[in-house]
């Protein structure tokens, strides 16, 4: 099973290493991970450089994308190159969000018609692509949404992951 973990400018860094570290833990054998970015290099929202593991290539062929969040992704939801790439993921069995990542998939048009989570602060702004909520944690249809990592986030992706198998 392939993994796609999304990078770009001014993400949080402390997301996607809870979304990364999540993914390394798990006791799928066939688990494979790569943190995949449009650029070359990514500088997250305090100005550390980090190299992805794959760049500039289709996300076709994932069976998991994950966006972790950040504040760049309320500037990425008008870069029509890079929606263009986060689309060839359409296909994906899953597509999981933390937060602001949701905007990414919503102007993506991945999240049509889907019950999406996010910080009560972000919701009228999430309106224009998808149902947003304020709890904690949704999953609808293919998407796997949460506001905060924590364990029980935690234990409902290892079911979503289990299903998958």
């Amino acid at each position: 099973m392939k993994v796609a973990i999304i990078m770009y400018d001014k993400m949080s860094l402390l997301s996607f290493s809870q979304i990364y570290e999540f993914f390394k833990r798990t006791d799928i054998a066939s688990l494979s991970v790569d943190c995949c970015a449009l650029k070359y290099e990514i500088i997250d929202e305090f100005g550390l450089k980090i190299l992805p593991d794959i760049h500039s290539e289709s996300l076709d062929g994932y069976d998991i994308v994950a966006v972790p969040s950040g504040i760049g992704a309320m500037s990425l939801r008008y870069d029509d190159i890079f929606l263009s790439w986060i689309r060839s993921a359409r296909k994906a069995n899953l597509k999981i969000s933390c937060d602001m990542g949701a905007f990414i998939f919503g102007a993506a048009r991945m999240l049509e018609n889907n019950q999406v989570c996010i910080r009560a602060g972000y919701m009228n702004a999430l309106k224009e692509y998808c149902n947003p909520s304020d709890g904690n944690d949704c999953f609808c249809k293919d998407v796997f949404s949460f506001s905060e990592f924590n364990d029980d986030v935690m234990f409902k992706l290892e079911n979503c992951l289990s299903e998958l198998i």
